[in-house]
């Protein structure tokens, strides 16, 4: 999140699994506005609190982003669980130059 962030003007869509965004001050001039984002986290993760408080705050600035909650799925497991849908979303938002 902080790199997607910071470099925003290089990637063609950024993808945090199970993410920690402490620390981000999010805005209405947030970069993620026009970068694609997707957010996914697995409802057995201890943190999904904070994920879901991070989709509201989002979605309340306008921020456009894709959020997907996966059953079964905690915080270590979600990172191998989510490639076809991280793989998906790429595949989706590509950039040419």
């Amino acid at each position: 999140m902080h790199l997607g962030q910071k470099y925003s003007s290089i990637w063609a869509g950024v993808a945090a699994l199970a993410p920690g965004a402490f620390g981000i001050q999010w805005t209405v001039d947030s970069k993620f506005k026009d970068v694609p984002l997707y957010i996914v986290v697995g409802e057995g993760d201890t943190m999904i609190a904070s994920v879901r408080n991070l989709d509201t705050q989002l979605k309340s600035l306008n921020i456009p982003h894709e959020y997907q909650e996966l059953s079964g799925m905690d915080h270590g497991s979600i990172i191998g669980g989510s490639m076809p849908d991280v793989f998906k979303f790429f595949n989706q938002h590509t950039r040419t130059k």
